[in-house]
């Protein structure tokens, strides 16, 4: 009789930890998030960056830098609400081939059309804004 009841038990324990976490929702992100590292750009509008260096690098109250394709950018970001506005100020002027040019000008006005900024669930930086201008980031 314990037998049985230990098996039982064993196949409940089992059945249990087999079972999957819920996925969770991408979760709007803190400033803490945001500063932790820099994060390197995968996809802008649905293609992969993997022909230039697209970085954000949040610092200070409100700041973002990074690289876009050819020059350095500075920037102030702010939330109004639930939402998430990146304002680009400076870049550097540095000229490079035409592709990277257009990646580069194509980066900066995506980033001025922000207007959410959450984690996913494997905590990537989901950025994304009108007409579904996206960025996705990571670490």
């Amino acid at each position: 009789m314990n037998s049985r009841f230990a098996c039982l038990a064993i196949a409940a324990l089992t059945l249990g930890a087999c079972t999957s976490q819920p996925a969770r929702d991408p979760q709007p992100i803190s400033d803490a998030d945001l500063a932790s590292d820099v994060w390197k750009v995968e996809t802008l509008n649905g293609n992969t960056v993997d022909n230039a260096t697209l970085t954000l690098h949040f610092h200070a109250p409100d700041k973002v830098s990074g690289k876009a394709a050819c020059n350095g950018y500075m920037a102030s970001y702010h939330r109004d609400g639930g939402q998430f506005h990146i304002q680009v100020g400076g870049v550097t002027m540095m000229a490079c081939p035409t592709p990277l040019m257009e990646l580069e000008k194509q980066f900066l006005d995506t980033l001025s059309d922000i207007d959410q900024a959450v984690l996913d669930k494997d905590g990537r930086l989901i950025l994304t804004g009108k007409e579904g201008l996206r960025v996705q980031a990571t670490r």
